[in-house]
């Protein structure tokens, strides 16, 4: 895996920042964000997308919108969750929705929006390996929302499928594996952050870091 696709790996499960808090105007609509509530994208919620809602009605669904911007020249509404994104748009006839398009780590999905809720809900199901490092469990279900131990009650882990993990079987493995992973991860948040002061090899990703540097060419400082 190359550097440029574990940084987009990272940006993907991270949580987005704090939009604007001034409302933004699309379609004669005023539409603000949200301020305290992330969107539903889980596949029960997205299944119920069909051609020809309005934005009001996809946002009675989904939750509000994130921001509107552009995907190739095409004006879309955006909204941001916990490990995905949805992209709305809407050229049908009087604004209405004719494509929506699913973003998470492992892929980029065009969303069914005809056919029964059955067969809508599978086509937006896009499936994870979900691990709980507590109870040394692994799950295959959808990449949204993040999984919730059933056990244990906490928020499972996941990992770029380049990366092997040990099955939870072997212990040692196991233990040693996501002890590893989480520094590895705490030195991405760094180096995203700007706060690597050294280089570092990360076996698991396969990558080496090396700290940013500023315009001037000198280490860019973080303040304490």
């Amino acid at each position: 895996m190359t550097g440029a696709a574990i940084l987009s790996f990272r940006a993907s499960t991270s949580l987005p920042a704090a939009p604007a808090t001034q409302p933004w105007s699309f379609a004669g609509l005023d539409l603000g964000m949200a301020k305290t509530s992330l969107p539903n994208l889980a596949p029960t919620a997205l299944g119920r997308l069909v051609e020809g809602m309005t934005p009001m009605e996809v946002e009675a669904v989904v939750g509000r919108y994130h921001r509107p911007s552009l995907y190739e020249g095409r004006r879309y509404y955006a909204w941001i969750g916990n490990g995905g994104m949805l992209r709305a748009f809407f050229k049908g006839p009087g604004g209405t929705l004719s494509k929506v398009i699913l973003d998470v780590a492992e892929e980029e999905r065009v969303l069914a929006l005809c056919g029964s809720l059955r067969q809508r809900i599978k086509n937006c199901t896009i499936i994870r390996t979900w691990n709980c490092i507590k109870c040394r469990r692994r799950f295959r279900c959808s990449a949204l929302p993040p999984l919730v131990c059933p056990t244990c009650h906490e928020v499972c882990e996941h990992v770029p499928f380049e990366i092997k993990v040990p099955p939870p079987s072997r212990t040692k493995a196991w233990d040693e594996f996501w002890m590893q992973y989480k520094a590895e991860r705490a030195l991405l948040d760094a180096y995203t952050a700007g706060e690597l002061r050294e280089c570092v090899k990360l076996k698991i990703f396969g990558i080496q870091l090396k700290p940013k540097v500023s315009a001037k060419g000198g280490r860019r400082r973080t303040s304490r």
